[in-house]
């Protein structure tokens, strides 16, 4: 059995966030999850791409209790393409989505996030969430700071007591017990 709680998932939108460098252009950390949406990578996106990529696809549907899909950029169908909610993941070099998005956006830091489109509610041309570096290192620190400012309020953000080690644990709350 599987049950769902769909919603919006809280974000940390003031401070600094686990990396201060990764820019947040306004509107970005308001963008509406409580939707459908698809993660996309370059064609051409490199491992670190692709592993920041399944990084927000495989949190988001933990965050937000809705499925979400996951595409490479030449694997998107079309009618995603034009009226999807999507999360584009990567570099202008690697994702000619997110290069589009960069000729609409002024970029301020080599690690980005930026909102465009129907950002509340989407629309006819959907919206774009960009999580944008200059290479894969600053697209992995954008992910990674975009995560976890909603990974600590998602839905099973925890983890099941299951046993990790061949140590037993005993039953009770003792956590000099745990491994």
């Amino acid at each position: 059995m599987e049950l769902r709680k769909p919603g919006a998932p809280r974000i940390d939108a003031g401070g600094d966030g686990a990396h201060p460098e990764v820019a947040h252009l306004p509107g970005a950390l308001g963008f509406n999850f409580n939707r459908d949406l698809a993660v996309v990578y370059g064609t051409d996106a490199t491992g670190w791409e692709v592993e920041s990529a399944w990084l927000l696809y495989q949190t988001l549907e933990s965050a937000t209790g809705r499925p979400t899909k996951i595409f490479q950029l030449d694997q998107l169908p079309p009618d995603l393409r034009t009226g999807g909610n999507l999360v584009l993941v990567g570099t202008p070099k690697t994702h000619r989505l997110v290069e589009e998005a960069r000729q609409v956006v002024e970029p301020k830091d080599a690690a980005w996030v930026a909102a465009l489109g129907g950002g509340s509610g989407g629309g006819a041309t959907g919206s774009r969430l960009i999580v944008v570096g200059d290479d894969e290192a600053a697209v992995n620190r954008a992910a990674i700071d975009l995560v976890l400012r909603y990974w600590k309020h998602a839905k099973d953000s925890g983890m099941r007591r299951v046993p990790l080690t061949d140590k037993p644990i005993e039953s009770g709350a003792d956590p000099k017990l745990l491994p």
